[in-house]
């Protein structure tokens, strides 16, 4: 039997709750009234029904539904052994029939769920600086015997979700949201999506923090998902994929959205060194609002000489900035082999009068397109395309004008090779 002042903490994957613990002691599957606490006082142990600095524990197999005659606090509850609890009330007006709490933000109450246990809540009830932490397999549900008695205070609401198969499920219920807010960790989903018409479509695929769409508040369920780090998606994803075209040396970015809403844009990163280097190299501009499906392509024509595993992503941006990103999808590059001696560049050092791109080695040049650029750090690295060696040629005598005196690469890529010629500025 635990002392009624101990202090104890249960935890398996979950934390455990700090607090004097009573644990209800009756296997039967009964109504708990604490509304007179001469009725079941000898079914908990320590003896009592909990009060407000105490933590209810139901640890026996079996379905139990606590009804309090009068408005109950306490500080917490712990659900294990596959014990399932209903919190309930026949009646009493607009008045939360459960309060759980902690004294304070230091000192939170907490609702703790182990696997294969259940909490339904079925009256107002009101959650003060509580941690709730629910094991793979365990559940709580928020719902509601009519729509009068559907309100949730969520104040300072910390909660900790150890897996997918961990749930919280929302139906007859209306989130409120107090100054203390709420924090969530360990929810598989996303933000949900803001239609054109100010409605809301639920997160997909289904997360583990669910609402009923017709019964749910669901703006005030998305606003719960918002305040807990989930804001409204603008654009709900169809695919992101990404083609290596190799012809071309070209890697080809498309995807698809099937709703837009207030979408600014599209920041097209790439990363040559893992998932944590990536940098933009193009934007393409989005629909705004849109309600079916858009389809957009990106060209990278610039891959990086020395190939390899190049790895894509889109941030997408809304018109006040806010930004989220896609999923992360590849291509393979084989690097280009450098050759020597293929073309010439003239004259060299460049004083600034003429410049001339030439072919010397024709059995290594059939006609493809040229990508040629200037490269150091004064110049811009301007990318020149196309097969006219004049008009190319014009093109980096433009650079070379505007670029301060130095040297210069000159990097001229063809089909499945390049070549880099050295270049002195006077």
């Amino acid at each position: 039997m635990l002392l009624a002042s101990a202090q104890v903490s249960i935890g398996q994957s979950c934390p455990g709750c700090t607090g004097t613990i009573k644990t209800y002691t009756r296997a039967d599957s009964v109504e708990v009234n604490s509304g007179n606490n001469n009725f079941n006082r000898d079914s908990w142990s320590p003896i009592n029904v909990p009060g407000v600095n105490d933590i209810a524990r139901f640890s026996t197999a079996g379905n139990f539904t606590w009804r309090p005659n009068n408005a109950t606090t306490i500080k917490g509850v712990v659900l294990e052994g596959n014990a399932n609890l209903l919190l309930d009330r026949s009646n009493d007006g607009n008045n939360a029939v459960f309060i759980i709490q902690g004294s304070s933000a230091a000192d939170k109450g907490c609702i703790t769920v182990r696997s294969g246990s259940t909490l339904t809540l079925r009256y107002i009830s009101n959650l003060n600086n509580v941690t709730i932490c629910v094991e793979e397999g365990g559940r709580i549900v928020f719902d509601a015997r009519d729509e009068d008695r559907n309100d949730y205070l969520f104040n300072g609401v910390d909660i900790n979700l150890q897996g997918p198969g961990a749930q919280i499920e929302f139906g007859d219920a209306d989130i409120n949201l107090g100054l203390g807010g709420v924090t969530v960790t360990g929810y598989t989903g996303s933000g949900c999506i803001l239609n054109q018409d100010g409605s809301y479509t639920l997160p997909s695929p289904v997360p583990n923090i669910i609402a009923d769409p017709s019964t749910t508040n669901l703006a005030a369920f998305c606003n719960f998902l918002t305040a807990g780090g989930f804001s409204p998606l603008p654009v709900e994803w169809v695919y992101l994929n990404a083609d290596f075209n190799n012809k071309e040396r070209t890697g080809i970015i498309k995807w698809a959205t099937a709703k837009e809403w207030e979408n600014s844009h599209f920041e097209i990163e790439r990363s040559v060194r893992g998932l944590d280097e990536f940098t933009v190299i193009g934007r393409v501009q989005g629909m705004g609002w849109k309600d079916s499906i858009t389809e957009y392509t990106f060209f990278d024509k610039n891959l990086p000489l020395t190939g390899g595993n190049i790895l894509y992503r889109l941030k997408q941006v809304d018109f006040n900035g806010i930004h989220s990103y896609s999923k992360v999808t590849s291509i393979k590059v084989a690097n280009i082999p450098y050759t020597k001696g293929v073309w010439r560049a003239y004259p060299n050092p460049y004083a600034g009068e003429i410049f001339n791109l030439e072919l010397i080695d024709e059995r290594e040049y059939f006609g493809e397109d040229l990508r040629v650029r200037l490269i150091s750090p004064s110049s811009n690295n301007k990318v020149i395309t196309g097969t006219n060696l004049r008009l190319i040629s014009g093109s980096i005598l433009e650079e070379l004008r505007k670029a301060t005196k130095g040297i210069f690469v000159l990097e001229i890529s063809w089909g499945q090779k390049v070549e880099f010629i050295k270049i002195m500025k006077q």
